[in-house]
């Protein structure tokens, strides 16, 4: 029995955790945004761009579950905010420019943070022609033909795959990989070649370019098969010939992913060029490029190079074939290089027709226009050639090397003996059009034995090498020369000069003053003063100073001291106390141990002994205090400091002093130290008293001139004019400034766009040497971020300018702007409350008799509000409706998605009866209301118990007959409900029945 009764709990469990299943919630998308964030679309005026989430994660991010934010990016890095739209429609003020996408989580969604694209464009006008253009085809054939080169060779017509890729500046056609057709017969039909033209922005010249497709570069494969190519058309973009048909139609945009990349040299090669014609051709990049450089300072006569825009311009004087070695200096200071190919042809012979012909295929060079020879005319005038005249025999191309260095000497710099080894890198180019093989090297002259040159062999046409030169140690001070001589196969030859210049090293040093006077002392002295000299090592190596010795005047220091290059040391220097009446004047010679020398003269006087005698000075400065305005002082900085008056007794006896005074009768504006008697009874010889001096604060404007009177009582002399002080106060007060921050004032959704509706202060707090005052501001409103009619939080700065009155004068021109942050607070939407949701029509405990129609309606809050939503607003719409009996044998049901919520039924079998009525959470977007079914309060279900007596025949459509139980509600289960709330049920009657058999055998 035990057993028994085991296994019904556990089967019981079981059952009652079924249901819990049934309604266990789909997990949605969550997680932190991370991974590549693209956009798709065509970067053309018109067109719209969308959000790409191809390789976003976390997968399955849903649209509404995001904000979306365009920015608009000119060359310069700046960006502006164009649209909050899911999508963008590209216009034409975008142009030339890039666009941004971010996307950030909305608030409460599972997912998190945000993600921005790179820089997307640039933008180009709807009348651009795509630069993945498909050739003409062939009449009559799929496969497009190719076009005959000279003497029979076929020329091979690619055909693009879709998504060709294009940038800017040299543009580079990625066709995918090809498909060619060679026609063998020389004989084909040759198309018309269509020209095209494309405006350059970069220079002012128009490159006409046949639209036949160039012959590509083809490499095979292993398998047979081309590999992917790349056909580089120079500057222009191709226009299509009439009947082309373009790779990418107007009405399909294949997705593109733009990834900011780092700037490239997009050049490849340049147009050629002809001795005596102008000539003109712009470097160009990928990306914002700061300056332009040709390393290997290689260039044909007759050519300049502008390095601020790239160009290369002028008349050539003389042929030239080879590499240039360009240089793309980048605004953040790093450098792109590459080499790229300029041909110079010599001039055509007068009256000459022939055409040298090359090895090379046959190609189209991007600044000649190529006419069918079918259509050429001639001019009737033009010169009659002799029939019998030969062509003129084809001329070879002479296969050479050139070399030519990046440096035009190898300099070593100057040096001072004793250095170390010295290294110089040379760069080598070969502009030539063979390798240069067979490379030596040779040093002559005074460094042939100290030079040693690193390994050379060989340079490849158009390519270079760095080799290393090292200067070894040993040199003695003098110039040296010598010669570097680099040879080659085809008579190759290369000299370069190559000097040094070791110096010997010198040891100066220098002192801050060349003399010092200490004035005169009487006999009898204890303090004559003192003065401080630097000393500075103005060599390039260290240097250690010793201190000189004097018997007459005391050197304080350290004694010996080195000092580094450049470096100082300060030592301090007055006459030795005790010295008798006379002149001492003596030379002081700071000297270093490698031979350093400065001399400092100092001179000191003592005079015979004066019994009593004093002096006075100013210890900083003068009496004049200068001026301040009206209102100065500590606070704002305008009250003049305190200035020390000494008083030095000079004698050979003690003095004694009256209290210093301001002698201005009653007009005393002058705060003066008042000494204690002892201080000023006992000045023993050259001891010294001092007083402040400082005019008192809160004058008013006036020239206050006085004079500080100093007396010795027991001096036997009058009292004398030790000091005059002046101060002078000004009329106005001086603008010290204003916040440019006022603090942030919160206003209500939609208040009109005025300082007065944004509640801005009329005054605000400006300072002035007069204190804190009182200031008119002018705001400026129209110019701020702010629109009534937004419903959501706006935070925004309003910018004002004070105005001074007359009495303030902006003396420092202070800045007169302020600003204040406005915090305009979202639309407070309308809620709803799902305890305002209402059935009417059946009330709680009703008796209704068997057959009798029952009407009911049913109300959700929010639902019969007057005004019209706004963005926010909540409501419950009644949705669903469902009546059942309590044995769960018969029930009918229906549903609502608009106005009028009533319905009606019928029941023909007495009973105990439930209506249920569910309430759906719904939220205005602002355009329409959405579903909020899947928020905790999603859904609010409001039931009513009635009963129904008798028993009659209702229409079959109410008949009591037993109906389908709607499915539960949608929570990522696919699962039926019913049947889970009937295994509940059993579970709970077998353990309700367990528990009554187990409570009775207890009683037994």
């Amino acid at each position: 029995m035990k057993r028994f009764l085991a296994w019904c709990l556990a089967a019981a469990m079981i059952l009652t955790m079924l249901p819990s299943l049934a309604f266990a919630a789909a997990v949605p998308t969550s997680g932190k945004l991370e991974g590549t964030l693209a956009a798709k679309g065509s970067w053309k005026e018109g067109e719209t761009l969308s959000a790409d989430f191809e390789k976003v994660k976390p997968e399955g991010v849903k649209s509404d579950q995001l904000n979306y934010e365009w920015f608009r990016v000119d060359k310069k890095g700046k960006s502006k905010s164009i649209s909050k739209e899911a999508t963008y429609k590209l216009q034409t003020e975008d142009i030339d420019q890039y666009i941004q996408l971010t996307i950030t989580a909305k608030e409460g969604e599972s997912v998190t943070g945000s993600l921005t694209t790179a820089k997307m464009g640039p933008i180009v006008d709807k009348n651009s022609v795509p630069v993945n253009v498909t050739p003409t085809p062939t009449p009559g054939g799929s496969t497009p033909s190719a076009t005959p080169a000279p003497g029979g060779s076929a020329a091979v017509t690619p055909t693009p795959t879709p998504g060709a890729v294009f940038g800017s500046g040299n543009e580079t056609v990625n066709m995918g990989t090809p498909t060619p057709s060679v026609e063998e017969s020389p004989s084909a039909a040759t198309p018309t070649p269509t020209p095209y033209e494309r405006e350059d922005n970069r220079t002012s010249s128009t490159v006409t370019t046949p639209s036949p497709t160039p012959i590509p570069t083809r490499e095979s494969s292993d398998d047979g098969r081309d590999e992917e190519e790349q056909v580089t058309f120079g500057q222009p973009t191709a226009t299509p010939a009439p009947n082309t048909s373009s790779g990418t139609s107007e009405g399909t945009n294949h997705p593109i992913t733009v990834q900011e990349e780092k700037v490239t040299i997009t050049t490849d090669s340049l147009p050629g060029g002809k001795v005596g014609e102008k000539y003109q051709a712009v470097f160009a990049a990928s990306g914002q490029v700061q300056s332009w450089k040709i390393m290997n300072k290689v260039m044909p006569e007759g050519l300049s190079f502008n390095e601020s825009t790239g160009e290369l311009s002028g008349t050539p004087e003389g042929a030239f074939d080879g590499m240039l070695r360009v240089i793309a200096v980048l605004p953040d200071g790093e450098n792109v290089e590459k080499d790229i190919s300029l041909k110079i042809a010599e001039k055509e012979t007068s009256g000459s027709e022939s055409t040298a012909v090359s090895d090379e295929p046959e190609k189209t060079e991007p600044s000649e226009e190529v006419k069918d020879p079918s259509e050429e005319t001639k001019d009737p005038s033009e010169e009659t050639k002799d029939p019998e005249e030969k062509p003129e025999e084809e001329v070879p191309v002479e296969k050479v090397p050139s070399l030519s260095p990046y440096d035009e000497r190898v300099n070593f710099g100057s040096l001072y003996e004793g250095y170390e080894e010295e290294n110089f890198e040379l760069t080598l180019f070969n502009t030539g059009n063979a390798d240069a093989e067979d490379l030596k090297t040779e040093i002559k002259g005074d460094l042939a034995d100290q030079v040693t040159v690193g390994e050379l062999s060989k340079i490849e046409s158009g390519g270079n090498v760095t080799i290393l030169l090292s200067l070894q140690p040993g040199l003695k001070a003098g110039k040296y020369s010598s010669k570097l001589i680099i040879t080659g196969a085809d008579d190759v030859r290369l000299e370069l000069p190559m000097e040094v210049e070791i110096q010997d090293r010198n040891y100066t040093i220098s002192l801050s003053q060349k003399s010092l006077d200490f004035g005169s002392c009487s006999e009898g002295y204890s303090e004559s003063g003192s003065a401080k000299v630097a000393v500075t090592n103005t060599s390039i190596f260290p240097v250690t100073v010793e201190k000189p010795v004097s018997d007459h005047f005391y050197v304080s220091g350290p004694d010996s001291k080195t000092i580094s290059a450049g470096g100082s040391e300060s030592y301090t220097v007055r006459p030795v106390t005790g010295l008798k009446k006379g002149t001492y004047e003596e030379t002081l010679v700071f000297q270093s141990k490698e031979g350093a020398k400065a001399s400092l003269k100092v001179k000191v006087e003592i005079k015979e002994k004066d019994e009593y005698s004093f002096d006075v000075y100013w210890q900083n400065g003068s009496g004049n205090f200068g001026y301040a305005p009206l209102g100065y002082n500590d606070e704002n900085g305008y009250a003049p400091h305190s200035r020390n008056l000494v008083i030095r007794n000079t004698g050979n006896q003690t003095l004694e002093f009256k209290q210093p005074v301001s002698h201005s009768g009653n007009k005393t504006v002058y705060d003066i130290t008042q000494l204690d008697e002892p201080t000023r009874k006992a000045v023993k010889p050259g001891e010294t008293i001092t007083v402040a001096i400082r005019p008192v604060l809160g004058l008013s404007p006036d020239v206050y001139d006085e004079d500080i009177v100093i007396d010795a009582v027991n001096d036997g002399r009058d009292p004398v004019i030790g000091a005059h002080v002046t101060f002078t106060v000004v009329n106005e007060s001086i603008y010290r400034g204003v916040d440019l921050d006022q603090g942030t004032v919160v206003r209500e959704n939609g208040v009109s766009k005025t300082a007065k509706g944004l509640g801005l202060p009329s005054t605000v707090k400006a300072r002035t040497t007069a204190g804190t005052i009182d200031v008119d501001v002018v705001w400026n409103v129209d110019s701020c971020d702010y629109n009534p009619a937004l419903k959501e939080e706006q935070n925004f700065t309003v910018w004002g300018r004070i105005d001074l009155p007359s009495n303030v004068v902006n003396y420092y021109d202070y800045s007169t702007m302020t600003s204040i942050g406005v915090r305009v607070l979202a639309y407070d939407p309308k809620l709803a409350n799902p305890a305002e949701n209402r059935i009417y029509g059946i009330a709680q405990g009703d008796v209704f008799q068997a057959g009798k129609t029952i009407s009911f309606s049913a109300e959700g809050s929010g639902m019969n509000r007057k005004s019209a939503p706004s963005r926010g607003d909540i409501r419950y719409e009644p949705t669903y409706w469902k009546v059942a009996d309590t044995n769960a044998k018969w029930s009918t049901e229906g549903s609502w998605s608009k106005s009028p919520y009533s319905a009606s039924f019928a029941i023909g079998s007495s009973g105990s009866y439930k209506l249920r009525v569910t309430f759906t959470k719904e939220e205005y977007d602002g355009s329409q209301w959405v579903s909020r079914a899947n928020d905790s309060d999603g859904q609010d279900v409001k039931s009513v118990a009635f009963k129904i007596k008798g028993t009659a025949s209702v229409s079959s459509a109410k008949s009591d007959t037993v109906t389908k139980v709607k499915q539960a509600v949608k929570t990522g289960d696919e699962t039926e409900l019913l049947p889970m709330v009937l295994l509940a049920a059993a579970g709970i009657l077998v353990i309700s029945g367990t528990g009554i058999m187990l409570r009775n055998r207890r009683k037994k």
